[in-house]
């Protein structure tokens, strides 16, 4: 009789965490900033961890909220996962290097939260109130920048320890670079 196969999802008792590829198609993408590891969530709302993209690790199964947007830091020898639900809040979790979540916290959303992005420095988030808001990975506030009257933050990219702002001011749109300290 042919040999069995290969149980989908497996448990590594080495250090106890859940390896299982995507559930379904996966329609949302985090890279950390060395771009070394990455986190995704597929149609059927389920969250892996991939901690090597080099194909030295099978993703591991992580539980964190339905993702509206996703970002993921380095943090030690783990990582900080950062989770947008739809109703705007922001989830924020420590994750060991086996995708496990030691802890958490989540932001209210008043205001919602409107996108993320990891840094060098940290988590940027900008919010439905207009602010750019740098966070630890604890959820901790290190600096909040809003925009000028009339203007409304449109999209953030991240890159090292600078933030490119996309704004919209009367219909015209223009970019502030925004340093992370």
């Amino acid at each position: 009789p042919p040999a069995p196969a290969a149980p989908i999802v497996r448990s590594d008792p080495a250090d106890g965490g859940l390896e299982a590829p995507a559930a379904g198609t996966i329609h949302m993408i985090a890279v950390t900033p060395d771009g070394g590891a990455a986190l995704t969530a597929d149609e059927r709302h389920g969250v892996r961890l991939w901690p090597a993209l080099d194909g030295s690790e099978e993703p591991r199964i992580v539980e964190l909220p339905e993702a509206h947007a996703l970002a993921l830091g380095r943090r030690g020898d783990g990582f900080t996962a950062a989770v947008l639900d739809a109703a705007g809040g922001l989830y924020i979790a420590t994750l060991d290097a086996q995708g496990r979540i030691h802890s958490h916290v989540s932001l209210a959303s008043d205001p919602t939260w409107v996108g993320i992005a990891f840094a060098a420095r940290g988590l940027v988030g900008w919010r439905a109130d207009q602010t750019l808001v740098l966070l630890d990975g604890d959820g901790a506030s290190l600096a909040r920048l809003p925009t000028e009257a009339g203007e409304r933050i449109v999209g953030v990219a991240v890159a090292g320890e600078r933030a490119a702002v996309l704004l919209d001011r009367a219909g015209k749109r223009g970019v502030r670079t925004v340093a992370l300290a």
